[in-house]
């Protein structure tokens, strides 16, 4: 789903407010009790113009990354594939909400078309 451009834009404009989209807005959840007035009011301009499928999308790709990189804890096995991994790092390094786990272990070149 990554090398899919439109993802990547999609999960960019949703991906700091995807804790409201699903609560479905509920500014009195769990899950925004914390969120200033401002936040909420700006995360749901940003996503009125958003579907539930693309807030699903973005939901399904942030659940999919984290289960991979919790099992990034440097115990058991290596990966078979090796540049698969640095790939996959390339582009959550498109991600400013992942990149802050891969950013400080390459240099300023290593990106999805050189992994």
């Amino acid at each position: 789903r990554l090398k899919v451009d439109a993802n990547v834009e999609l999960f960019n404009h949703v991906a700091p407010c995807l804790d409201l989209a699903n609560t479905g807005g509920n500014t009195n959840s769990s899950a925004t009790n914390s969120a200033s007035d401002e936040l909420v009011a700006l995360c749901q301009q940003v996503l009125s113009g958003v579907t539930t499928d693309q807030v699903a999308t973005a939901s399904l790709l942030a659940t999919d990354i984290v289960s991979i990189t919790s099992k990034w804890t440097g115990a058991g096995e290596l990966v078979d594939d090796p540049q698969e991994v640095a790939l996959f790092c390339a582009y959550l390094k498109l991600l400013p909400t992942f990149a802050f786990q891969v950013d400080f272990y390459f240099d300023k070149n290593f990106n999805v078309e050189n992994p």
